[in-house]
């Protein structure tokens, strides 16, 4: 048997894992390993009924995981049920300090942690003056040293494990350890029922799942073999509330990015479905490629008549298909009668057969709709090109950066966005009063002041850019909007057929005003009938968005808030969040209380992103891409975005792939295509998620792209915050010369480095990915509570030598959450790829490998060891499992992907640890001084 079908059996009430074969280890507390078969052990620990599943591999993989988290105590707190891991020396014998996490500001290690008295705790003033001082400087017999100075045994071992884990740079430990002392936590050994609370307590929905309550379906995606696809759909306690929750009228979800969002929408979706088994459910988000996502989610998720009843289409594809149920002919006439365009509609329905009128409502892409309006201005005989230079002479008096057009077009997108056509858009030009000079509508988030003439000789561009569209026989994205706003004020109401029992809106921030207020409309009831899920933070179009106005205000509608960010490290949240602070958005919303939402971050640690000044920022990208694929990551997870399609195209990143990967543009089926790597605008990428995301052309005088307003560049910086949010484990950004200004910005919680092109490295063959097997067996009934955790891998905690994982069978106990920490690696170590070779790297390594051979002195063996070699050059140079060395590396509080080149003293303690000597050799034959 699998330890899935362990697994499975104890779903299903039969506790297989007591007829397996185990021995207890006590390098940490309860622990049992279960002898699977002869290659395969699983690490848990247990209490009473609870069963929390750790870490499953070899015999010495599991050895070395052991080895590198013993001592490790998890407790729960009193207060919030979170569960957290420490470490808890009992023995003076057994203290061991961790290697030091070097960090950039260098603060003492005391100083990071909160809630330590330690005037309370040491009597000696002498003592704790040097206490306080001790930083990443001081070695280990300097701590130790200053440790034995304290009388009190207990304050002195307590005092270690909080130097040493902050010391690792586990400051939620050490934080941990001294609430264990203060009695705010307690060992979840202690409190067998506070630990069956703390599993499913919101606080622990990000690390924990408790696999009894989860059905079938979400059982079998959670153990998908691609491991990636699962997140997309798994719902959190914090989430499922929202999904299975009633509401009377409107309700408004919104939550930071990462939070699981349009998960809640879909679970949401096929609950109501269920529910409401007769009618059918509509999901609408604006994003065409967000919109195929969904309809994949839901193709996960639900059930076959389920299915049928769930519609998902983009907002404009909507409004397209109203629109081409009208007569186009009387509509369009009516349409005339209120904006004095008779003329131009008359043209247009005497050229255009009728079969082909409906085409008109057609919806344009963004870029077919800016080239439709470049050919407006350059129309000859354009009565608007005189408006338009003169507003150019003003626009460039205010700032002599902006690009008129874009100004402009997003201008008018305001104008529509907020007014009806059929009004004359007179809300845009109305003042207060008769006697004052103060405009009704303020143009929130618009840097560039447009006085009254300004204003009015925006609406005559306005018109003469919707008389074009006439003339041509289509309509943009806003103007489709307003001929539906139109169509539904002349009929009274929406359609019979394109109404629906409930209405789902994703991404709701990027629509605006008048698209909301006609939204509201298509729900057939109110109770349950409308629900919008989004993020201010997230809003990177200029259109209006004024809740009130669409009559979503808060006196009709329900709110849910989701801060807990799921998908995204601690690090990475860091970035983003440094960047919204230095440029902070400019919201609307037509409540004075909007805010972005500031998040919880999560207790996931990966490595700090990374900025990359390369010489070929295209080449670099695929590099590290390859790099990520080797690691052995799904290609689908791996996202290569532009920041400024204009300077670096999605084509242009395409073209320079290697042949033996494959790629795309991202569209929304991206999850049926595991084996292709994805490529886009960070535009796009709103909605997806990845394990990687490597962002190109972030650099000065490229993104923010130039031509907009230094006051207007939050909206950009939004841009990019949401695809740094996108990865999950790691962000790299890519430049050539000079950083972006939102590099700048972040420059404290990201590291900077360069590339040059390596050597041609050996073509990458990427691994078939394997389609999801179905498993499963019934059986009978023993309470059984089997717990893992989400993002597994608890932060090592050192000693260099390893242990027999053997000693007599004890019985187990519980344990909750495991984390994976992945340290930054500091900038000092960062050594740079060689340059170009004529021979292939792996020939260069053949060679080496080839003139360089172990000798043994005094019976100690040397092994040649190429400098800035990898994990994989590492383990073959020592002759070893490349899984060996990783957890060697990690050991030390060292965390890079597999391709990533290791610092010396990195290869120094790994040696170290195998118990011989390193000879560092250059691949130029040159011995490195270590």
């Amino acid at each position: 048997m699998t330890l899935l079908n362990f697994i499975q059996d104890a779903r299903n009430g039969v506790d297989s894992f007591s007829g397996i074969q185990s021995i207890s280890d006590a390098r940490i507390e309860n622990a049992i390993i279960y002898l699977l078969n002869e290659e395969s052990r699983c690490v848990a620990v247990k209490n009473g009924s609870i069963i929390h599943l750790c870490h499953c591999g070899t015999p010495q993989e599991v050895g070395l995981w052991i080895q590198a988290n013993r001592g490790k105590t998890f407790t729960v707190d009193a207060e919030t049920h979170r569960i957290e891991p420490t470490v808890v020396t009992t023995e003076a014998s057994k203290a061991v300090l961790a290697p030091t996490h070097m960090t950039e500001a260098n603060l003492p290690f005391l100083a990071r942690v909160s809630g330590l008295d330690l005037d309370k705790l040491v009597s000696s003033e002498f003592v704790r003056k040097h206490l306080v001082r001790l930083d990443e400087n001081a070695s280990d017999a300097d701590i130790r040293e200053l440790l034995e100075a304290i009388t009190d045994a207990d304050v002195r071992l307590f005092l270690h494990d909080v130097i040493s884990l902050a010391k690792a740079g586990d400051i939620a430990g050490a934080e941990t350890r001294v609430r264990l002392r203060l009695g705010d936590a307690c060992p979840i050994v202690d409190a067998p029922a506070m630990a069956e609370t703390a599993l499913v307590a919101e606080s622990n929905s990000d690390q924990i799942v408790v696999l009894n309550e989860l059905d079938q379906n979400e059982f079998d995606r959670l153990f998908d073999p691609l491991r990636f696809r699962e997140w997309m759909v798994f719902l959190h306690p914090g989430q499922k509330r929202v999904a299975n929750e009633d509401f009377p009228g409107p309700a408004l979800l919104t939550g930071v990015s990462g939070s699981g969002k349009t998960c809640v929408l879909v679970h949401r979706a096929q609950r109501l479905s269920s529910f409401f088994s007769k009618d059918r459910i509509l999901i609408l988000t604006l994003n065409q490629s967000l919109a195929r996502l969904i309809e994949v989610l839901k193709e996960d998720l639900c059930l076959g008549a389920e299915k049928g009843r769930i519609e998902v289409k983009a907002f404009h594809e909507y409004l397209s298909e109203v629109l081409s149920s009208l007569d186009c002919e009387v509509f369009l006439r009516r349409l005339a009668e209120f904006t004095g365009m008779s003329a131009e509609v008359e043209e247009f329905l005497a050229k255009t057969p009728t079969a082909d009128r409906p085409k008109m409502f057609k919806p344009l892409t963004e870029r077919e709709q800016m080239l439709a309006f470049e050919e407006f201005l350059a129309e000859p005989g354009n009565p608007a090109k005189v408006v338009f230079d003169n507003l150019e002479v003003y626009v460039y008096s205010q700032d002599q950066t902006v690009d008129l057009r874009r100004y402009l077009f997003e201008e008018l997108e305001l104008v529509r966005s907020a007014f009806t056509c059929y009004d004359g858009y007179k809300g845009y030009y109305a003042f207060v009063s008769e006697d004052s000079l103060e405009f009704k509508y303020q143009r929130t988030g618009r840097s560039i002041v447009f006085a009254e003439k300004r204003r009015n000789a925006i609406i005559g561009i306005l018109r003469e850019w919707e008389k074009f569209q006439l003339r041509r026989g289509f309509f943009d994205l806003m103007g489709l909007a307003q001929a539906a706003v139109f169509a539904v004020e002349e009929q009274g109401m929406i359609p019979e057929k394109f109404r629906y029992r409930s209405v789902l809106v994703d991404e709701f921030q990027d629509l605006s005003t008048l698209e909301l207020s006609l939204l509201r409309q298509i729900p057939k009831f109110a109770e349950n009938g409308l629900f919008l899920t989004g993020d201010f933070a997230q809003k990177i179009y200029a259109k209006d968005l004024n809740l009130a106005v669409a009559k979503l205000g808060r006196d009709v509608r329900t709110d849910r808030i989701i801060r807990r960010n799921y998908r995204n490290s601690r690090q990475v949240l860091l970035a983003a969040q440094a960047l919204l602070e230095a440029f902070p958005p400019q919201l609307a919303g037509g409540e004075s209380d909007v805010a972005v939402l500031k998040p919880e971050y999560a207790s996931k640690e990966s490595a700090v992103p990374i900025a990359t000044q390369a010489s070929d920022s295209i080449r670099a990208a695929w590099h590290y891409a390859e790099e990520w694929l080797r690691g052995g990551h799904v290609p689908f997870s791996v996202c290569i975005a532009t920041a400024n399609a204009g300077a670096i195209s999605t084509e242009a990143i395409l073209k320079l792939k290697s042949a033996t990967v494959q790629a795309d543009v991202l569209t929304g089926d991206y999850l049926l295509k595991p084996s292709r790597v994805v490529v886009a605008d960070i535009s796009a990428v709103k909605g997806f998620e990845f394990s990687l995301i490597l962002i190109c052309g972030l650099d000065d005088g490229v993104f923010p792209p130039q031509g907009i307003p230094a006051a207007e560049h939050w909206r950009e910086a939004m841009r990019l915050y949401v695809a740094i949010t996108r990865g999950r484990d790691e962000v790299r950004f890519i430049y050539q010369k000079k950083p972006s200004p939102f590099l700048t910005a972040m420059a404290d919680k990201i590291q900077f480095q360069t590339w040059e092109a390596p050597p041609q490295v050996q073509p990458l063959v990427v691994q078939p990915v394997v389609e999801p097997v179905d498993v499963v067996e019934p059986a009978t009934v023993v309470e059984a509570t089997i717990v893992q955790a989400i993002e597994p891998a608890i932060k090592p905690v050192v000693e260099p030598a390893v242990e027999p994982v053997v000693e007599p069978a004890v019985e187990p106990v519980v344990e909750p959450p495991i984390r994976i920490t992945v340290q930054a690696v500091p900038k000092s170590d960062i050594i740079e790829p060689p340059t170009a070779q004529p021979a292939s790297k792996q020939d260069v390594l053949n060679a080496f490998f080839e003139r360089h051979t172990v000798e043994v002195l005094n019976g100690i063996l040397i092994v040649p060891i190429p400098s800035g070699a990898n994990e994989r050059e590492l383990a073959r140079a020592l002759g070893k499992k490349q899984i060996e060395v990783a957890l060697a590396c990690q050991m030390q509080g060292y965390f890079v992907p597999p391709n990533h080149p290791l610092p010396n003293h990195i290869i120094l303690g790994v040696c170290d640890y195998f118990r011989c000597v390193p000879n560092i050799i250059g691949v130029n034959h040159q011995v490195f001084q270590g």
